[in-house]
């Protein structure tokens, strides 16, 4: 009797392990782990919303483009942010490694923060459209945001105003 009740209860046991990891593992239907809603502003002017068909970027929650100033036509995308364990200097190097990997000259900024936490960014020249596009990692919350900044069409560096958004973002949920 001892030994049914044992297999039973063990059974029991399994079986939320099993319920446990699918409600864990995210929508059914998409088979992706669902993601908390993010948000993203910036306080600074001059920068307006882009159309929604503008990027090829996934998980858009921002995207805009300087209007006026020095380096007006720049971009800015932020991505939704996803749950993370790990460092924006772990996310940054793995980018790295995979640009490098393919032959793709990377340089590395740190040393920065954004909205209060510390941030890590690569610069690399997109092969589609040569422009020098800096990405930025950010964690925040638990959440890792991905901050895309791109110069206007035909720049090869970013002009002041364009780089000084990164210090007018917050991120939150």
């Amino acid at each position: 009797m001892n030994r049914s009740i044992q297999k039973a209860v063990t059974s029991f046991a399994l079986l939320g392990l099993v319920f446990s990891a699918a409600a864990c593992d995210g929508s059914e239907e998409s088979g992706v782990p669902s993601s908390p809603e993010t948000s993203v502003e910036i306080t600074i002017e001059g920068w307006e919303p882009l159309p929604r068909d503008s990027t090829d970027y996934d998980g858009v929650i921002l995207s805009q483009g300087l209007s006026d100033g020095d380096g007006a036509g720049s971009r800015l995308i932020v991505q939704k942010g996803i749950p993370s364990s790990q460092t924006a200097q772990t996310h940054a190097d793995d980018l790295s490694f995979d640009l490098r990997s393919q032959g793709v000259d990377v340089k590395m900024f740190g040393g920065r923060e954004i909205d209060g936490e510390d941030a890590v960014g690569l610069s690399y020249r997109n092969s589609t459209t040569e422009r020098r596009i800096q990405t930025w990692y950010v964690v925040k919350d638990g959440l890792r945001y991905t901050i895309i900044l791109e110069p206007e069409e035909g720049a090869i560096t970013f002009g002041k105003d364009a780089e000084n958004v990164l210090d007018f973002i917050t991120l939150g949920q």
